[in-house]
């Protein structure tokens, strides 16, 4: 049986295919630098469309992280298990 692909992630790490760990703690840590951007946008008066395009990548990446953890989530991003 061949080995499973690795992936190329941006920034140059690897990933071998099916690491679900390395997937969910790479979610974690984007969900976090997501939600520092937006807390530093807050006090910015014409950061309007910034903070959709941010609100966007939170809603993908806890979309994404539940469907690796096989649970159900809301677009604001709570996770609640199946």
């Amino acid at each position: 049986m061949a080995a499973p692909a690795e992936r190329q992630r941006p920034g140059g790490a690897r990933t071998p295919g099916g690491d679900r760990h390395g997937e969910l703690l790479a979610l974690g840590k984007t969900l976090g630098s997501t939600w520092a951007l937006l807390g530093l946008t807050s006090t910015c008066d014409s950061c309007g469309d910034l903070r959709e395009e941010i609100q966007q990548v939170i809603d993908l990446a806890a979309g994404l992280r539940a469907l690796a953890l096989h649970d159900s989530y809301t677009p604001d991003g709570v996770i609640f298990p199946m």
